[in-house]
């Protein structure tokens, strides 16, 4: 005699939303995992830039200081037919961005202050009236640009 084969239970509505949800969270799981995996392999091929005795700080520790940005504008690395390059000095560069940061350690406090590119103020080092962003290609660098600050706004860097 045969004996009668037991059906199995089938699961509910219910047990299958946990079951799809669970796999669902799984898969969420292992894409964020393969972003992060890509996004830090991406990460660690950025070239890094050693600063070394540059960024020494000069005023006493906990004392506020002032820190100059400068985000600079060039055509030198521009294909020689991009359009944006036409009318353009391919040498020289503009400081596209002037920024000072404020740091003061006991207050525990930043702030940061953006200088218009188009400013006109005296600029070093002949102290002829232009635009600010003039004072870096002007062949002083950063040191003509941190004078012509000093000089207009009073501020040490």
């Amino acid at each position: 005699m045969a004996t009668p084969r037991r059906r199995r239970p089938r699961r509910t509505w219910p047990q299958r939303l946990v079951l799809t949800l669970n796999v669902l969270l799984i898969l969420a799981c292992l894409a964020a995992a393969g972003s992060f995996s890509y996004v830090r392999q991406k990460a660690s091929e950025i070239a890094v830039v050693e600063l070394g005795g540059v960024a020494k700080p000069t005023a006493e520790l906990g004392e506020p200081r002032n820190i100059l940005l400068i985000g600079t504008d060039g055509a030198a690395g521009l294909d020689k037919k991009d359009p944006v390059r036409r009318g353009r000095d391919v040498g020289g560069q503009l400081a596209d961005v002037i920024m000072i940061l404020r740091v003061d350690p006991k207050a525990k406090t930043a702030a940061l202050l953006s200088i218009p590119r188009d400013t006109w103020v005296p600029v070093a080092p002949r102290w002829s009236k232009a635009k600010i962003n003039s004072s870096f290609s002007g062949g002083g660098g950063p040191a003509a640009v941190i004078a012509t600050i000093k000089h207009n706004f009073g501020i040490s860097i």
